[in-house]
């Protein structure tokens, strides 16, 4: 997941054509939501690079776990951190 930087341009530049091309095709309306084209696009990617590379199927599923985990650990957590400096913690009775 973490690349060193001289890597990570070429790979950026392609990513980010991915995104606009997922944006272009999602729909307010909800009938292509941004999160299903989304969720065709890593599949198929996860499924390309799966097939070409040969990976198997516990590789692909403990990568995705991976990055789950990662995403909620950098994302979430901040965004939770707001909301909890804001609105006060839930939990301080146990803390």
């Amino acid at each position: 997941m973490y690349l060193a930087s001289n890597l990570r341009p070429g790979l950026d530049r392609e990513i980010e054509a991915l995104a606009q091309v997922v944006n272009k095709n999602s729909r307010a309306d909800g009938v292509y939501s941004t999160e299903n084209v989304l969720a065709y696009a890593v599949a198929k990617l996860l499924a390309r690079v799966t097939k070409a590379r040969n990976l198997s199927l516990v590789s692909a599923i403990g990568m995705l776990e991976t990055l789950k985990q990662e995403f909620f650990r950098k994302v979430s957590t901040a965004a939770f951190d707001k909301e909890r400096n804001i609105n006060g913690d839930v939990f301080s009775e146990l803390l």
